[in-house]
Order: C-alpha cells, then structure tokens, then sequence
C-alpha cells in the first residue's frame, strides 16, 4: 500500500493540476463525476464541487483540467482515487473549497507565506486514508502529504510552503526538515 501510495503522491501531488476525461456520472445517486486520470488512474469530483443543476455538470467523454485536493486510499479498495476540483469555473460550483481561506484571510496569507516560507506549525488534524493531514501556524493553516507517517494531532513541527495554490485559496506544507522532500 505505501508503494502505491508514493506512486500517486508523485504523480499527482497535492495542488497540482492534471487534464482527465469525464467517465461516469451516477444518474441516480448523483455523487459527483468520475474521471479517467489515464494508465488506470481514476479521479472523482464530488457532488459538493460541482454545479447545483446537473445539468450543468460536464457531460460524459468531456476532457478537462482539474486541481487535485486530495488522494482517497479506502481500504476497500486497492487503488488510490485522487479527489478533485474542475479548473473551468463552467463545471464548478461557486464559493471556496472546503477548508480554504476567506478573500481577505488569502491576500495576508499567501503575501505572508511564499513558496520557501519555513514555519512552525501545530498538527490540527489527521485523516490517513487520504494521506494528509492539516496545521495551523500563526494566521495561516495547511495541508501536508505523506504515505510514511502521520504525526499526532497537537504536535508541533517545521514546515516549509511548497505551494501557493490561488485557485483553491490553500497553502501545501512539507515537513521543513524531510530528508526526502525535493
């Protein structure tokens, strides 16, 4: 599980953006779009994420460019399905992702907290089955990935910003002193 873990953060980090093809939409549940990422991969965008019509909802066979939020590893299932957010706001509802800084909170922090930035920062919280977990330092809160461990929440750690993500208003941190980071 860790080795497919690596595999998809590397391919797809935390922030980074990729194009994927719309595969499926659940007529009846309408739990959101799944999304072929290519060689296997599969991501999938959440009802919350998209249009409240959904007629609006991008169509079967629709190509597009996605930010990934996040990497589900159920233990159901074998593979990793990257969690994500359309880049067209055509297929997005309006309003910030869950967890993301207000208009105002996000002009002090990403003019605050530039790629490079080091901090020191409190665990608030820790989900492994997506392998992330969330800090809080100063005015400032972010998301960090890792398929090796996860540090109990309320422990403190350097970070260091390895992202400034202005579409989903998030800041991605690593540990500041990872020898693996790079």
């Amino acid at each position: 599980m860790r080795d497919d873990a690596d595999a998809a953060l590397r391919r797809f980090p935390l922030g980074g953006q990729v194009v994927g093809t719309v595969i499926a939409i659940p007529v009846r549940a309408r739990v959101g779009a799944f999304v072929d990422l290519g060689d296997g991969a599969q991501g999938f965008v959440g009802a919350e994420h998209l249009p409240d019509d959904p007629g609006q909802w991008p169509r079967v066979g629709t190509e597009t460019t996605f930010e990934v939020l996040r990497h589900d590893f159920p233990r159901r299932r074998r593979t990793c399905q990257v969690r994500l957010w359309p880049l067209d706001s055509r297929f997005r509802r309006a309003g910030p992702v869950a967890g993301a800084f207000t208009v105002e909170e996000w002009r002090l922090a990403r003019d605050h907290y530039p790629v490079g930035t080091v901090v020191t920062a409190t665990v608030s919280g820790v989900s492994p089955d997506s392998c992330c977990y969330w800090v809080r330092f100063g005015a400032g809160q972010g998301s960090v990935t890792s398929a090796v461990e996860f540090p109990q929440a309320g422990t403190t750690h350097r970070y260091i910003v390895v992202a400034v993500l202005e579409t989903t208003r998030r800041l991605v941190l690593a540990l500041a002193d990872d020898p693996g980071r790079g």
